[in-house]
């Protein structure tokens, strides 16, 4: 109950300023919950699951009818609608729905306001109120009348109702795990078909290496000819097949990560890589983490095995942690960790790195590594007497623990490792429950003394990771294309007279 609480809490809040407005014309009756991520909508369908009555189901989400409604300064809050995870509606946490006391003066009041917009349905009509961070609908009728109905059908269909249990739940989660392994095992079962098929291909066209390019320009000629329907045939392609089985021909045989990832990935690890030992590691994140192409690409650009499997990792996880989660605790972490984000200079303050992380989470989410699931930012813990704002908070789904994260755009300071160990043993006490590991704490900073470190990692009770990080300043498309190339600008210095280049120069 006390997420739920606190995000309808903090939504009333935030839009205090847009009711006051209108003030005296409504009460609260309904309100959206907007997940974050994936693990936020299942820590919410939990906490409200016990606490509820399922009344509706639909595409958009689960509307539940509180068993004890939330007392709030615009009313009593009985229906609550959890949405499905949708990434375009990060910037909402909450919708609050409102029944409207006297309709004709509300309508009064609003009149041509440009903010406010009508909706019709069938059963229904609102009033859309919408800002940059405010969604308010002003309904009639009430959201009682709407869902009304439902809690009489479901009150009269217990059975089903019981599906909903524990069990029940695992049993889903189950058949799910077993689909997507048997989806997995298909693809990896045909990419080794396809690999080893170009690879004898490749074996080929190598052995027949002293005709030169005519044999290669001639073979995909012929193969293209009777076989019109499959693609892959290209000149381009058969040398590329000859390409990987010279780079493989020696192994006694071929790893079985190389043979599970698809062609097109080993042809980047050929093209790329010339260690077999880096591709198979390579080759290991992309079947644990179901990387494109792409990616794959992207991340040894921006060297990853470098960053992930070299560095001696700062941290205290084998005396803080069980063995299995140190070990796995340990690998996740990077050293740099690099972020690519837009419009961030070296000078930025860390909130402003912290807001252009939240605008590029998917980024941020792919270089913290597979398991991370965004929880927030800022996000608030509170003591009798004080509040406490954490930078980040992710939940790890393999490690099944949370994990806090800590930004710093300085060096390394021991006082650092306090903090973030309060935060740590705060979001143990406040939010770790049985099920979940340990929390793990991540701090980030752009520099560190390894001495330093380690002594202050030693003072600590709380399993915690340091690292340093990069910004990497990624211009956006649309800017880029305005920009004039270094030939453009080159002819306008040529134009310029002497004199202004000097100024310019100065």
């Amino acid at each position: 109950m006390k997420m739920l609480e606190e995000i309808i809490k903090k939504n009333l809040n935030r839009i205090e300023k847009d009711l006051r407005e209108i003030d005296g014309l409504q009460c609260i009756d309904f309100i959206d919950i907007f997940p974050t991520s994936e693990i936020h909508k299942m820590q919410l369908d939990d906490e409200i699951s016990k606490i509820s009555l399922l009344l509706q189901k639909t595409e958009k989400g689960n509307v539940y009818l509180l068993n004890n409604p939330i007392e709030t300064k615009y009313g009593m809050l009985k229906y609550i609608k959890i949405r499905i995870f949708d990434e375009s509606r990060l910037n909402w946490e909450a919708a609050a729905d409102f029944a409207v006391k006297d309709r004709d003066v509300l309508m009064g009041k609003v009149g041509k306001d440009i903010r406010f917009s009508y909706i019709k349905r069938t059963e229904w009509d609102a009033i859309e109120f919408k800002t940059d961070d405010t969604l308010i609908y002003f309904l009639n009728p009430l959201a009682s009348e709407v869902y009304g109905r439902n809690k009489k059908e479901i009150n009269n269909m217990s059975n089903e109702i019981e599906l909903l249990d524990d069990d029940f739940v695992k049993i889903v989660k189950n058949i799910e795990k077993d689909i997507l392994d048997t989806r997995y095992n298909i693809i990896s079962k045909a990419n080794k078909e396809v690999v080893n098929f170009y690879l004898r291909l490749g074996k080929i066209i190598s052995d027949n290496a002293k005709y030169g390019n005519n044999f290669i320009n001639r073979l995909s000629v012929a193969l293209k000819l009777d076989f019109p329907d499959e693609q892959g045939f290209s000149a381009r392609n058969l040398a590329r097949m000859r390409k990987v089985y010279e780079a493989y021909k020696d192994l006694a045989s071929i790893p079985e990560e190389l043979e599970t990832i698809s062609w097109s990935q080993n042809c980047v690890l050929v093209d790329k890589i010339e260690d077999i030992d880096k591709r198979v590691w390579y080759a290991k994140q992309i079947i644990e983490n179901g990387w494109s192409k792409t990616v794959l690409s992207h991340q040894i650009d921006l060297e990853l095995y470098e960053r992930q499997a070299l560095p001696e990792k700062m941290t205290n996880f084998n005396d803080k942690l069980p063995i299995a989660q140190s070990e796995f605790a340990r690998d996740m972490i990077k050293d740099p960790y690099i972020f690519e984000l837009a419009n961030i200079g070296k000078r930025a303050k860390e909130r402003d790195i912290e807001n252009a992380m939240l605008e590029r989470i998917k980024n941020v989410l792919l270089e913290l590594g597979k398991g991370f699931s965004f929880v927030g930012n800022q996000y608030k813990i509170s003591t009798n007497d004080n509040d406490y704002y954490i930078d980040l908070l992710f939940y790890h789904l393999d490690l099944r623990c949370f994990v806090v994260v800590e930004l710093k755009n300085t060096e390394f300071k021991p006082e650092y490792v306090g903090q973030l160990g309060f935060y740590v043993t705060a979001v143990d006490e406040t939010l770790k429950k049985e099920t979940d590991n340990e929390t793990i704490g991540l701090l980030l900073c752009e520099d560190k003394d390894k001495l330093t470190v380690e002594w202050s990692l030693k003072s600590v009770n709380a399993p915690i990771g340091v690292a340093s990080y990069k910004v990497k300043n990624v211009i956006p498309k649309e800017i880029m294309e305005k920009l004039p190339t270094e030939e453009e600008l080159n002819l306008y210095i040529k134009k310029l007279p002497d004199d202004e280049i000097d100024e310019e120069n100065n």
